[in-house]
C-alpha cells in the first residue's frame, strides 16, 4: 500500500508539472523500462467521444499501460458548452480550461489527445439537432482526417451510433466514427486532404459499451467482447484502475473526483464494423515490427535490450540503443519508422541521464521582443555527453560531465505573433472554430510551446530535443512553481466591467491601457459589434514602452438593439489596430492560460428598470457573475458565508438569492435549510437558481415538494408562452424579453412539483412535450420562493437586457398570493 501510495505520487506530481506546466523530467529506471516496452510494439487505437470527461479513462490506460499501444483520444469538442464548478469561465474561456484538463489526464494515463474544429454548443437532445448546428460533412472531414493521420488498428467508440437516452453530441460522435471507419479508407472521399494524409482503412470498430446506457448493470451482454482492465503494474506498483481514477479526477472544473479502483474491471464491447474479434480486439493484427517495411529482426533486438536492462545502471543500455537507432535510420520512410524513432530518441536520452531546462528572466514580454536565455544542461551519467546549440548563427557545443550543470546563453527570436489558443484566433462561424488551414492545426490539440533545439551527440549520434522556455520561481507556500512565456500585444487594453449595465441609452465606462513599446499617436475607437457604426474616437498622445494610461468613455448608440449589445473597443496607430484585451485564467491544476484578442464589452440597456431598494444577500454556489451586474444596479448586496447562518444576519436581507449549484456545493445548506425556510416563513423571499441532479445534497429545497430533474430546454429560441402575464414576477415581461437568448432556455427543471407552487412559463424544444417548471413561485408563510431553471447565468454576463428585467422583477415584484 505504501508503495501504491508513492507511486502514485510520482504519477500525480508528473501532472502537477505538467500542470504548472513543466514536462521535461527525468524519467525513472521503471518508467524507462516500460518505454522499452512500448518500444517492441507497433499498434494503434483510436477512441472516439464528444467532450471532455466523456473518454473511459480506465479504458485508455489499459491501452496505453498495459498493452503498451499508441493511444488516441479524439474529442469531437472541447466542452465549450458546458457548465463550471470551479469558476465563472463559460464558453470558449470553459473549453480553455477543459482543454487543458484533458491534456494533464492524459499526461497520467498515457494517451494522446485530439480535437476537431467543432464548438460545443451546449446540451443537445439527439444528433438531428446536433447536425443542424454543425454541419455534418465538415465535421465528418475532421474525424476522417484524424483517422487518416493516426493511422488506427482499432476504434473504439464511448457511445452507440444509436440514438438513446444521451446527448446528442454523444451519439453524433458515434455515427461519425462509423462513418469514417470507411470514409478513410476510400481516396475519392475528402480527396483535399491527401496532400497531408493517405487513405487507411481500420481493421475493425467497437462501441465500449456501458451499463449506465442501457440503464443497469445487468444488462445482456451476449455477443459482447470481454476485456478485463484491471489490471495491476509490478514496475509501476499500481492498479489501472488506481491510475484512471487520478486522470478522471483532472476533470476539474466538471467535477469529477473519482475513487481509486483496484483489482478486476471487466468492459465489454459491442461490433459495430470490419472484421469481429473472438476474444481479443487487436485478433489478427500484427503487433510487431514485422508490419513495418525492413522491421523484420527488430524485435530481437529489442528483447534483447529488454534482457539485460539494468534498473540501477540504465546508462549501460545506451550502446545496444544507439546500435538499435543506426538500424531505424537505415529502414525505409513510414509512419511507424517516425513514431519510433522519436520513442527511441527519449529512451536514449534518459538512459544518458540528460536533464536540460531552458531558463527566462520573466513570463511575458512583448510580441517582438526576443527574451534571453540561460540554458542549463545536467547528465546523471558517467559518460560525457556533448551538446551543440544555434548561437549567433554559429554553431556552440560544450561537454557535460556527470553531476555537471553545464550552462550557456542565446537570445531566443519571437515571431512576433501574440500569444493566444491557435482556436480562439479567428472567431467562430457556424458551430466551428476557424482555421485557415485546418490540415496544419489538427494534429496539434494546443499550440507547441516556445523551445529552443538542442543536439545531443550520444555515441556519435545527433539527437535533436526541443527544449520549452520556462519562467521558473520558488513560492514558500508551494515551492518550485513555472510557467510558459507569454507574448503580449503592443497595448494592453482593458474596460473596468466585463458588462456594462445601464437604465438609461447614455453608456460609460473606463478602459485602461499600457504599452509594451513605444507609440506614436494613436486613435481610441468604439463601435457596435454588429452594425460597424462608430460610436466614439479620441485622439491618445504618445506613449514610452510601460507608459498606463486610462479614458472614460462615454457614448449614446441610437442604433442599439433591444436586448443583446456590444462594443468593440480598439486603438489605431495609422492604419493598424495594436491593441488587445487580457484575459488569465488560473488554477493549480492546470498551466497558466492567456486570451489575448480585441476588446468586446457587452452592454445590457435595461430602460424603465426599477429602483434597486433591496438588500441582498448572496449565496455562492459553482460560481456566476450575477452579483456584477446587481452591484452595478445599486444594490446593497452582499455575500453569506458558512458563519453568516443566523437568523438575526439572515433577517437583515430583503431578498436571498442562491447562486447556480449551491445545492450541489455548499455542504452547509443540508443543515441550514431550515433556516432558510424560516427565513422565508418570517417574510423573506429566497430565489433558487440551477441545481444539478448529480451530488444534490438536499432534496428539500424549497417549501414544497418538488424533484430536480435532467429535464431542460436546448434550444434559445424555443417559443416561450407566459402563463400568469398579471403576475408581479411578470410586469412589463413581453415576447421580446425571451429573443436572442444564449445557448439555452434553462436547464435540470424540477418535476413532480406540488400544487402550491404556481408556473409562470410554458416552453418547449421542437416536437417534445411543454414544461411549465422552468420558473416556480410560491407563497410561504409572510414570504415568497422562486425557483428557476432559467440559464440566467449565461444570459446576464452577456448583457441581456430582457433576462436582466426579469431578474429584477424576482427581486423587487411584490409579493403574489395565490388566486
Amino acid at each position: 500500500m505504501k508503495r501504491t501510495t508513492i507511486v502514485l505520487a510520482l504519477l500525480c506530481m508528473a501532472a502537477g508539472l505538467y500542470a504548472q506546466p513543466y514536462m521535461n523530467r527525468s524519467r525513472s529506471s521503471a518508467e524507462i523500462y516500460l518505454m522499452l516496452k512500448k518500444l517492441s510494439v507497433c499498434g494503434n487505437v483510436l477512441y472516439v467521444a464528444a467532450h471532455p470527461d466523456d473518454e473511459n479513462t480506465r479504458m485508455l490506460t489499459y491501452f496505453a499501460r498495459e498493452r503498451s499501444l499508441e493511444t488516441s483520444y479524439l474529442s469531437l469538442t472541447r466542452g465549450d458548452g458546458g457548465q463550471n464548478l470551479i469558476g465563472t469561465e463559460q464558453s470558449e474561456e470553459l473549453g480553455l480550461i477543459r482543454t487543458q484538463e484533458l491534456l494533464a489526464a492524459r499526461n497520467i494515463d498515457g494517451a494522446k489527445q485530439y480535437f476537431t474544429r467543432a464548438l460545443d454548443f451546449g446540451f443537445s437532445k439527439n444528433p438531428q439537432e446536433t447536425f443542424g448546428i454543425w454541419d455534418r460533412n465538415t465535421l465528418l472531414g475532421d474525424v476522417v482526417f484524424m483517422v487518416r493521420y493516426l493511422k488506427p488498428d482499432v476504434i473504439v467508440t464511448r457511445f452507440s451510433p444509436e440514438p438513446g437516452p444521451t446527448h446528442g453530441h454523444h451519439t453524433a460522435s458515434a455515427q461519425l466514427a462509423l462513418e469514417a471507419f470507411s470514409a478513410a479508407a476510400d481516396p475519392a472521399r475528402y480527396p483535399e486532404q491527401l496532400t497531408y494524409v493517405q487513405p487507411h482503412q481500420v481493421k475493425r470498430i467497437y462501441w465500449n459499451t456501458s451499463w449506465f446506457f442501457f440503464g443497469n448493470k445487468d444488462y445482456d451482454k451476449t455477443g459482447l467482447l470481454s476485456v478485463d482492465i484491471g489490471k495491476y503494474n509490478p514496475q509501476l506498483g499500481v492498479w489501472y484502475g488506481e491510475m484512471a481514477a487520478e486522470s478522471r479526477s483532472m476533470h476539474r472544473s466538471q467535477g469529477f473526483g473519482s475513487a481509486r479502483q483496484r483489482g478486476s474491471e471487466v468492459e465489454y464491447l459491442k461490433y459495430l464494423g470490419g472484421d469481429s474479434a473472438r476474444t481479443d480486439l487487436f485478433e489478427g493484427v500484427d503487433l510487431s515490427w514485422n508490419r513495418v517495411p525492413g522491421g523484420k529482426g527488430i524485435d530481437k533486438s529489442i528483447a534483447a535490450i529488454l534482457s539485460v536492462y539494468s534498473f540501477d545502471k540504465p546508462y549501460q543500455s545506451v550502446p545496444a540503443l544507439i546500435a538499435l537507432r543506426r538500424k531505424l535510420k537505415a529502414l525505409p520512410e513510414s509512419s511507424w519508422k517516425t513514431q519510433k524513432m522519436a520513442e527511441l530518441d527519449e529512451i536514449i536520452l534518459q538512459c544518458s541521464g540528460i536533464f536540460a531546462e531552458a531558463l527566462l528572466r520573466k513570463y511575458e514580454f512583448a510580441a517582438n521582443e526576443n527574451p534571453f536565455v540561460l540554458l542549463e544542461v545536467l547528465s546523471s551519467s558517467p559518460q560525457a555527453v556533448r551538446f551543440e546549440i544555434q548561437k549567433d548563427g554559429k554553431s556552440n557545443t560544450q561537454y557535460v560531465k556527470q553531476g555537471e550543470i553545464v550552462t550557456d546563453s542565446l537570445e531566443y527570436k519571437a515571431s512576433g505573433q501574440v500569444s493566444t489558443p491557435y482556436w480562439l484566433r479567428n472567431g467562430i462561424e457556424n458551430g466551428f472554430f476557424v482555421y485557415p488551414e485546418p490540415f496544419k492545426v489538427l494534429p496539434y490539440p494546443v499550440d507547441q510551446p516556445h523551445s529552443i533545439p538542442v543536439t545531443f551527440w550520444v555515441e556519435g549520434e545527433p539527437i535533436v530535443r526541443n527544449i520549452p522556455l520556462i519562467y521558473k520561481k520558488t513560492q514558500p507556500d508551494i515551492g518550485e512553481t513555472y510557467r510558459y512565456p507569454v507574448f503580449m500585444a503592443d497595448m494592453v487594453l482593458n474596460a473596468n466591467k466585463p458588462v456594462v449595465f445601464s437604465t438609461t441609452d447614455q453608456v460609460t465606462f473606463h478602459v485602461t491601457f499600457s504599452a509594451n513599446r513605444d507609440v506614436s499617436g494613436m486613435s481610441l475607437r468604439v463601435r457596435n459589434s454588429k452594425t460597424g457604426q462608430e460610436v466614439f474616437r479620441r485622439e491618445i498622445q504618445p506613449m514610452k514602452k510601460g507608459g498606463r494610461n486610462d479614458r472614460e468613455i462615454r457614448f449614446t448608440d441610437n442604433a442599439a438593439t433591444a436586448n443583446r449589445n456590444s462594443y468593440l473597443v480598439e486603438l489605431w496607430e495609422g492604419e493598424r489596430q495594436i491593441a488587445f484585451t487580457t484575459r488569465r485564467i488560473e488554477y493549480p491544476h492546470i498551466p497558466a492560460q492567456t486570451i489575448q484578442n480585441v476588446l468586446e464589452v457587452p452592454v445590457c440597456i435595461v430602460k424603465n428598470a426599477p429602483l434597486a431598494t433591496k438588500r441582498i444577500g448572496y449565496i455562492e454556489g459553482a460560481g456566476d457573475k450575477i452579483p456584477d451586474a446587481l452591484l452595478q444596479l445599486a444594490y446593497k448586496l452582499e455575500y453569506i458565508k458558512s458563519e453568516d447562518f443566523t437568523e438575526e444576519k439572515l433577517q437583515r436581507y430583503d431578498v436571498i438569492i442562491c447562486g447556480i449549484r449551491a445545492y450541489n456545493t455548499r455542504n452547509e445548506l443540508v443543515k441550514y435549510q431550515p433556516l432558510l425556510m424560516d427565513y422565508v416563513k418570517n417574510g423573506g423571499r429566497l430565489i433558487v437558481q440551477y441545481n444539478t441532479t448529480a451530488s444534490l445534497l438536499t432534496k428539500e429545497i424549497g417549501p414544497y415538494k418538488m424533484d430536480i430533474s435532467r429535464d431542460r430546454v436546448t434550444d434559445e429560441n424555443a417559443a416561450i408562452e407566459i402563463l400568469q402575464p398579471a403576475h408581479p414576477l411578470m410586469k412589463g415581461i413581453t415576447q421580446a424579453d425571451f429573443t436572442d437568448w444564449v445557448q439555452e432556455r434553462g436547464l435540470y427543471y424540477p418535476t413532480n412539483v406540488a400544487p402550491e407552487y404556481t408556473p409562470l412559463l410554458r416552453m418547449a424544444d421542437p416536437g417534445e412535450k411543454p414544461s411549465d417548471n422552468a420558473l416556480l413561485y410560491a407563497t410561504y408563510g409572510r414570504g415568497d420562493f422562486i425557483y428557476t431553471g432559467l440559464s440566467f447565468f449565461r444570459q446576464l454576463p452577456a448583457g441581456h437586457a430582457g433576462a436582466m428585467r426579469l431578474f429584477l422583477n424576482f427581486i423587487e415584484a411584490p409579493r403574489h398570493e395565490k388566486n
